[in-house]
């Protein structure tokens, strides 16, 4: 909870809590131009400029510009030309004070059921996975890509595919929500993964001791799938493309990616 100073006759006063502060506002103890001042702020500046004050007229069905869902204008508070819902204030307010570049609509589109976002964008509040609001913190992650064309070299070495793709391969960096739900998921999928690949090792290994080769050809197929689980169905997003700034994934539920424009850039 910030501590928050603020001008009253000439004079610094304070400090008073979030919600002090707000009763302030409705008292008229603060006005719009009120200077007012938080730890992580370079400069006083005006109540209305940090803390927003509520979108008076306009139409109904205006977008959120974190979330992009349509509200009335007395449900939006403005900062400046940004209009933000009273689910996204909190997390806009805390970036913006952090000095981190907040969320907009900009950044992200739907095609279809894929995610189309800047490289290094903070997506909305909202669970990637089912679309819920998330009061946690964006938690960053880093996506990698390369053309499908070099999985061929699996088939000549699989040491010179590995080489190849470190070398060649693009990388994105996304900030996202996720609810406790999926992240449990997540988890359980990784550990089934793990699990899967111990047991595949094991299971060829003792195929070579004991069983014979078609035990053998088992085990690697358990453990290719162990690693299909803990890569693939244990990874929130999972890279489709890559190019110029822009990132193209898979995975994101259809209520995170429905609020968001529609993309109109090249497939």
């Amino acid at each position: 909870m910030a501590n928050w100073y603020y001008e009253k006759q000439g004079k610094q006063a304070g400090p008073v809590s979030d919600a002090e502060l707000a009763e302030l506002e409705r008292s008229g103890g603060i006005r719009p131009a009120t200077l007012v001042w938080t730890s992580g702020m370079s400069n006083w500046q005006p109540y209305a400029s940090v803390l927003g004050q509520q979108v008076a007229g306009g139409e109904a069905g205006t977008p959120c510009s974190q979330c992009g869902r349509s509200f009335d204008a007395g449900e939006l508070v403005k900062f400046g030309d940004v209009v933000v819902c009273a689910g996204c204030k909190p997390l806009y307010l805390q970036r913006r004070l952090e000095g981190v570049p907040a969320f907009g609509i900009q950044d992200a589109w739907r095609s279809g059921k894929i995610l189309v976002a800047r490289d290094g964008a903070a997506l909305p509040a909202r669970c990637v996975k089912c679309g819920v609001d998330v009061s946690s913190p964006l938690i960053s992650r880093k996506v990698y890509w390369h053309s499908p064309w070099l999985y061929l070299l699996v088939l000549v070495n699989i040491f010179v595919y590995v080489i190849v793709a470190l070398i060649v391969r693009k990388q994105a960096r996304l900030e996202i929500a996720v609810c406790d739900s999926h992240r449990s998921r997540r988890r359980l999928a990784i550990i089934g993964g793990v699990l899967g690949i111990a047991g595949g090792l094991a299971l060829a290994i003792t195929g070579i001791q004991n069983l014979g080769p078609e035990w053998v050809l088992v085990g690697f197929l358990v453990v290719i799938a162990g690693l299909i689980v803990a890569g693939r169905v244990g990874a929130y997003l999972v890279p489709r493309r890559i190019k110029e700034g822009v990132v193209w994934v898979n995975g994101a539920g259809p209520d995170f990616l429905a609020p968001l424009p529609e993309w109109k850039g090249t497939p």
